[in-house]
């Protein structure tokens, strides 16, 4: 009999790293999302750059959910308790036209049977807007599903095309780039520890900093009341504004 432990989906943090922290790559040489600690305690993580150059000392967030499109959408195939798959109809979105569009992104159970499961994707065939498709998964289904109540929603692995985080930040930040990094290309962006960042105001050493609310790609202090409005860390020295103070970065 098969040893079930290896059926499962186990991932270790890799042992070595074939990708520098401050190299880019035009494939993918680690998992999106893998995470790198250093000594001194800085932290890294592995994402895919979107449709522009990233900005060195700029913050980064993941693509926004089209809500409308790719949230609540029908079960066309029962599922049972260690299924590794879900068939569905595609809202109106083309989000997954493209084979493995969606590979090591995440998919829920938001509502009926299942409820409150979440799952990663492995693989799929492309799936064209409103029609529809199959998502293979890394885990075994924890929970049956039902096509007359189960309704799923999706998102991309959110390392996956990553942008310079806009003003009044519409998902949440992933990391900030240490180097310019090209379009598309995968790099390291730093998610704790000393960094310099792009600062919008007066920010003052101590400091709770924020995403800014009007420069993107930007921090600013933290008023009273928003000091946990997508939180990015404190200020270690500052800076004038629109110059690069040093944060302590806590994504």
């Amino acid at each position: 009999m098969a040893n079930e432990r290896y059926a499962e989906y186990i991932e270790e943090t890799p042992k070595s790293f074939v990708q520098g922290l401050f190299e880019e790559s035009s494939t993918a040489k680690h998992p999106l999302g893998t995470t790198r600690r250093l000594s001194d305690g800085r932290e890294f993580i592995y994402c895919k750059m979107g449709a522009a150059n990233a900005v060195a000392g700029s913050v980064y967030q993941g693509r926004v959910p089209v809500i409308a499109n790719e949230a609540n959408m029908a079960v066309t195939v029962a599922g049972t308790i260690g299924d590794r798959s879900i068939a569905f109809t595609m809202g109106d979105s083309t989000l997954a036209n493209t084979a493995n569009a969606l590979a090591e992104g995440f998919v829920w159970v938001s509502t009926g049977a299942g409820n409150g499961h979440c799952y990663k994707v492995k693989n799929h065939a492309a799936i064209a807007a409103n029609a529809g498709g199959t998502l293979y998964l890394y885990d075994k289904l924890r929970a049956n599903i039902a096509t007359a109540t189960s309704k799923i929603s999706i998102v991309p692995n959110p390392c996956s095309g990553v942008i310079q985080a806009v003003a009044n930040v519409t998902a949440v930040p992933v990391g900030v780039a240490t180097f310019i990094v090209t379009t598309a290309y995968y790099a390291w962006l730093q998610k704790t520890g000393p960094c310099a960042v792009e600062t919008d105001g007066t920010v003052v050493a101590g400091d709770t900093v924020i995403c800014s609310a009007a420069a993107a790609g930007t921090v600013q202090p933290a008023a009273n009341g928003t000091e946990m409005y997508f939180q990015v860390g404190k200020c270690i020295a500052n800076n004038a504004n629109d110059h690069w103070s040093l944060i302590d970065l806590a994504m």
